[in-house]
């Protein structure tokens, strides 16, 4: 199982480490995903919109790619007074992310802003996550543009997710190597 190690974690500033960005629409499960995937209560976890109101970060070895930082970011669909200056936070974070979890509500179809926010991450590395995918049935489990099925809640294909999210930034820190960045 992975989870959190010490060896590379205290000896790995936190500007070396890679970046892993959570992010979708409220209450699609972020922060019970990223409580998931550490197997630890980071995040507040509420059926209330927008209870995470600013970033909340986490390092982690993620083996066996090595140390990672997990950043749970506010809905993108935060409609609070604050609202669009927690989305710009976020999306901060977004632009300096090494890879991105785009996290979906696996039992709803993609909403107008989640299509938009994915074109403008296509050139990032990214994976889409079905979220509650113990809501509907496997046959249900279709959509091309879901990379892999979870559920937070229920612990179902987190370490799939943690093998996926080592793979693909494993491919980032080869490709530097060779191109000597």
């Amino acid at each position: 199982m992975q989870g959190i190690s010490g060896s590379d974690m205290n000896s790995t500033p936190m500007g070396e480490r890679a970046t892993i960005c959570l992010f979708g629409r409220c209450n699609v499960g972020k922060s019970s995903l990223i409580n998931a995937i550490t197997s630890q209560d980071i995040a507040i976890v509420s059926d209330i919109s927008g209870t995470t109101t600013d970033p909340v970060k986490k390092s982690m070895e993620l083996l066996p790619f090595g140390p990672v930082v997990l950043v749970d970011t506010p809905g993108l669909d935060d409609k609070s007074s604050l609202g669009n200056l927690r989305v710009e936070k976020s999306m901060e974070y977004i632009d300096r992310a090494d890879l991105i979890l785009f996290v979906v509500d696996a039992g709803s179809e993609f909403s107008d802003d989640e299509l938009e926010f994915l074109e403008k991450i296509k050139e990032k590395r990214c994976l889409v996550v079905g979220n509650k995918c113990d809501s509907i049935a496997d046959e249900e489990r279709t959509d091309e543009k879901i990379d892999i099925y979870v559920s937070a809640l229920n612990n179902i294909n987190i370490d799939k997710l943690k093998d996926m999210m080592s793979e693909v930034l494993g491919k980032e820190k080869k490709e530097k190597t060779i191109l000597g960045d």
